[in-house]
């Protein structure tokens, strides 16, 4: 009986213990998440914004730890109360201890709103170049801007969406009014349409001239369109070029080299470089030491009508019928024809020319001049061949022919235009010889 009591007691003690243990008020639960109920928060300057956090299981006990990422865009209190700082964008993180949540927070700008545009009552617009007009807002803090351009009158000016005034070129003179506005505020500008302002002198036309072939050179302003004072010319070097008023240059020069000229227009200047250079595809000589033979088909290579004109072409020369290595002549040739070239005199004085021809026999008889640095004048006196019994017939007695008068020449460069008074010859060569 004793025994039986005793097992029984032990038995109500196990039972009693496991009780005790399985049954704990004080068992410890876990935070496993915070939850907001912001997760993105936008928001502007100086305004507040709450934010609920609360845990997950909810039945943890909340003691959260609030902090911004960036104070100067945004501040937190512990309460979980944001405060707009600056404009920006930054995180505020909620944390409790190994347990985080962040939020992303956008701030912007305190909305301020538009009294009205700042921008010029009247303005001239030049042709050809727009003007971009900076319209202001009152105050300058305003938000949410839009401007919106027009035009009261698009065949005198239009204007772009961002403000760019451009003129109608044939509009000088006239007026149009261009409105900016942005809901109930609007500004007017009174614009006139008018010629650009002179900045600049253009670049020249040219920038080099031929020895003794005058050449024009032109100017204008820039802008192009822009009103000029008369332009007035100066050379530099006048012992290289001289200029006229017309601005036409002329290279009467020992030298070939760089000319200087000056253009003038109002208070606007330029100097301009002028290359001096020769046509002549050789360098010819005149000199009292030896005689020059110039190859007629070594005409300058001005162009028709600059330092040739008419019929007249190079063509191999022929020895009794077949072609022969004597080079070339100028055959074909029209009557009112001529052809220049250009020669540098290095001993001044005066030079016997001839030429050498060849034509039929009998025939009507060739004729021909030669005038020097574009006179007009017949300065050699006219040539007269009678013919020499062919197109090719270069060793005739009368090949050779002279002129009538001696060129008087100073040193330096010289034209010599050939001119065929009459056709009827071809030519290959010219003589000259100085005349003690």
């Amino acid at each position: 009986m004793k025994k039986t009591l005793f097992y029984a007691c032990a038995a109500l003690c196990v039972a009693l213990t496991a009780g005790f243990y399985g049954c704990s008020d004080d068992e410890e639960i876990v935070l496993n998440e915070i939850r907001v109920d912001k997760k993105t928060v936008n928001m502007v300057v100086g305004e507040q914004v709450p934010i609920t956090a609360t845990t997950r299981p909810i039945e943890v006990k909340a003691d959260f730890l609030w902090y911004s990422n960036d104070e100067d865009v945004v501040k937190v209190s512990q309460a979980g109360v944001l405060e707009g700082i600056g404009v920006g964008r930054t995180t505020v993180v909620i944390s409790q201890g190994q347990v985080r949540r962040s939020i992303i927070v956008f701030v912007a700008a305190t909305p301020v709103a538009l009294t009205a545009i700042d921008a010029p009552s009247t303005l001239n617009v030049p042709i050809g170049y727009p003007v971009k007009v900076e319209a202001k807002p009152v105050p300058e803090d305003a938000t949410d801007l839009f401007f919106e351009w027009s035009s009261s009158d698009e065949d005198v000016a239009t204007v772009s969406q961002d403000g760019r005034i451009t003129a109608n070129v044939n509009a000088i003179g006239s007026t149009a009014v261009i409105t900016v506005k942005q809901g109930e505020v609007e500004k007017s500008i009174t614009i006139t349409v008018v010629k650009p302002t002179m900045t600049a002198i253009s670049d020249p036309s040219i920038t080099k001239v031929a020895v003794r072939y005058p050449a024009t050179i032109t100017v204008g302003p820039f802008p192009s369109s822009a009103d000029y004072a008369p332009f007035s010319w100066t050379s530099l070097t006048p012992d290289l070029a001289t200029v006229t008023a017309a601005g036409v240059v002329t290279a009467n020069t020992n030298t070939l080299g760089t000319a200087k000229l000056r253009v003038t227009s109002g208070t606007f200047s330029r100097d301009i470089d002028l290359e001096i250079f020769s046509y002549s595809p050789k360098s010819y000589e005149l000199s009292k030491d030896a005689v020059c033979n110039l190859d007629a088909v070594d005409w300058d290579t001005g162009g028709t009508n600059v330092s040739q004109y008419g019929n007249g072409s190079k063509e191999q020369s022929y020895v009794n019928g077949v072609p022969g290595d004597i080079g070339q002549n100028v055959g074909s040739v029209g009557t009112g024809s001529w052809r220049q070239y250009t020669v540098y005199v290095k001993d001044a004085g005066k030079y016997k020319v001839r030429a050498w021809l060849s034509g039929p026999n009998p025939g009507t008889v060739a004729k021909m001049h030669l005038e020097v640095d574009g006179s007009g004048a017949n300065d050699s006196g006219t040539l007269s061949s009678p013919g020499q019994g062919g197109w090719h017939v270069w060793s005739a007695a009368t090949a050779w022919v002279d002129f009538p008068n001696t060129l008087t020449l100073s040193k330096g460069y010289h034209v010599i235009r050939y001119v065929v008074d009459v056709a009827n010859h071809n030519y290959k060569q010219f003589e000259f010889t100085y005349v003690p």
